[in-house]
């Protein structure tokens, strides 16, 4: 059982992290970034790579385990590069070099985390294939939405006041869509 607890808790942090680091990251380019072919390959940068880089980055990805390396460890791995995605992200000189260079590694990462996820649940002591296949869509729902959530709150909470243009940025898409509020006088 120790192994299993370990197992569904290096997924969920590993998940949490990635959907965190999806959210703060569309907020991040959204509120930094006037221009929008920027913003636009910033954010869809790295889903492309990620489709990309996949088959290949399972063989490379899977080749450590002949040598006595378990998905388990591959995973543990992938969700701390999510974690160290999100450092790039902070203010600096160059904040779309930070922005591209978190894109890079969250690609990297979700190259590897997806496939040893499923390949470190296969391998559980379980006997039941469904049960197992069932505790990683568990892992992976409880983490996508904590993380999702936590992450758009905490990019969300020091603009909430109607300052900044994020907040304008999200008044905008939400009126665009029929379902926010009239739109907000601009000051001129």
């Amino acid at each position: 059982m120790p192994r299993i607890r370990r197992v569904i808790l290096v997924g969920v942090l590993g998940t949490f992290v990635c959907a965190q680091f999806s959210s703060v990251f569309v907020f991040h380019v959204a509120q930094d970034f006037e221009s929008a072919a920027l913003r636009s390959f910033l954010v869809a940068g790295p889903v492309i790579r990620i489709v990309l880089l996949r088959a290949g980055g399972t063989a490379v990805f899977s080749r450590p385990m002949t040598r006595d390396m378990t998905p388990f460890a591959v995973l543990g791995g992938a969700g701390l590069l999510f974690g160290v995605s999100l450092t790039a992200l902070g203010p600096g000189p160059a904040p779309a070099v930070g922005a591209v260079l978190a894109g890079r590694v969250v690609s990297v990462a979700e190259t590897a985390f997806g496939p040893m996820a499923s390949a470190a649940y296969a391998a559980l002591p379980i006997d039941s294939g469904p049960e197992a296949f069932n505790l990683r869509q568990v892992r992976w729902s409880f983490g996508e939405v904590l993380g999702a959530l936590s992450g758009g709150a905490l990019s969300v909470a020091p603009h909430s006041q109607g300052h900044g243009r994020l907040h304008r940025v999200v008044l905008d898409a939400l009126t665009l869509t029929g379902r926010g509020p009239a739109p907000v006088p601009r000051a001129p």
